[in-house]
């Protein structure tokens, strides 16, 4: 199915930002869009589409992140970069 791949990684971050609040042991996680460094509200970038199984990218970027922040250095800074290449 057609998939929005700006929103998946937005809400893969999000969840995982949720589960590991600031201040606990661990890197914070940084989320870089074609625009520039969220959040920063409007504009909003170009939807990337392209036929993924949402569920299963999801998951998988989710578990990435959740690794990263759970064997992270303290302090460091995991950076999720998203966008199109020329």
């Amino acid at each position: 199915a057609e998939t929005d791949l700006l929103a998946l990684v937005r809400d893969a971050v999000a969840e995982v930002q949720a589960s590991h609040p600031v201040g606990q042991p661990g890197p914070t996680i940084a989320l870089r869009l074609p625009d520039g460094d969220v959040p920063r509200h409007p504009p909003q970038p170009e939807p990337l589409v392209l036929p993924v199984d949402a569920a299963r990218l999801g998951q998988a970027l989710s578990n990435l992140l959740v690794n990263a922040v759970q064997h992270g250095a303290p302090g460091g800074t995991v950076t999720v970069t998203i966008g199109r290449e020329a």
